[in-house]
């Protein structure tokens, strides 16, 4: 789903509207993954729980308006 939101694939508003709205932390942690990393992986590099990586990565696809994760 992270890669669909950079590729810009939801036309509900532009993508920089989107992405605007998300702190820098938020921005990285969707990046990392849609870099393709895991939880697990992402939680050692941001040095968080694997399931505050879930609890943010739901968080930010709430935030920026993403009906599902795909």
């Amino acid at each position: 789903m992270s890669q669909h939101i950079f590729r810009g694939g939801l036309q509900q508003e532009p993508l920089k509207k989107r992405i605007g709205v998300l702190t820098e932390r938020e921005h990285n942690i969707l990046a990392a993954a849609a870099a393709g990393l895991g939880n697990e992986e992402i939680s050692i590099i941001f040095k968080i729980s694997p399931s505050t990586v879930r609890s943010r990565l739901y968080n930010t696809y709430k935030k920026i308006n993403v009906p599902n994760q795909l």
